[in-house]
């Protein structure tokens, strides 16, 4: 099954295409290059990573007491290590406090110095594939569908724009579709305003 984003082609062509062009196999390309573009857009406005991965590493300034992991929910933290300048790796032990849901660590004291580096290696963010029937794995979250339905309707709209489905859409004018061109790289205002309890506003 390809994946488009935040979910499978299939069911993007459900949502988005007329039942009668949803067999169609000549837009699969299209549209999962729409849904990775949208969902990198999400991405980047939300200051994180909606998909869940495993083995993320993430650097951080070691004199920072608090910062923000980028895929959210966390599942499992594997390490905190500290690198300093040399490049010598050496276990964090003083302790720390996790927020689960919003990826953030706490630390008690600054780990370290102002030239070494707090280095995080952790799993997280929420799976994306329930959509096909399969089952949502122990421990993990689903992607909310508030941000699936956001996702959607950008792509819908990004769709449109572009003129991605010409020969099942009426056509706009030049004028229309040049503006729409411009417009389609925009996040619409109810996406923005779904996103709002998912942004980050730091990382660290």
């Amino acid at each position: 099954m390809l994946s488009a984003g935040f979910t499978t082609t299939d069911y993007l062509k459900s949502r988005i295409l007329p039942e009668a062009a949803r067999a169609r196999m000549d837009w699969n390309e299209a549209l999962e290059k729409l849904g990775k573009a949208v969902a990198g857009r999400i991405n980047r406005h939300c200051n994180r990573s909606f998909a869940y991965s495993e083995n993320v590493e993430q650097t951080f300034h070691s004199r920072s007491l608090v910062i923000v992991l980028s895929h959210q929910p966390v599942t499992d933290i594997e390490s905190v290590q500290i690198r300093s300048m040399d490049g010598t790796l050496t276990p964090y032990e003083n302790g720390y406090q996790l927020n689960v849901p919003a990826g953030l660590i706490d630390f008690p004291m600054s780990p370290g110095s102002a030239n070494d580096r707090t280095i995080v290696t952790y799993s997280g963010g929420y799976w994306l594939d329930p959509w096909d029937g399969t089952q949502v794995p122990t421990g993990l979250t689903p992607l909310p569908e508030d941000v699936l339905e956001a996702f959607i309707q950008q792509c819908q709209h990004t769709a449109e724009a572009r003129g991605l489905f010409g020969a099942i859409a009426l056509r706009p004018s030049k004028a229309k579709a040049d503006a729409n061109q411009q417009k389609s790289a925009e996040l619409l205002e109810d996406v923005i305003t779904a996103l709002l309890p998912y942004r980050v506003y730091s990382g660290e």
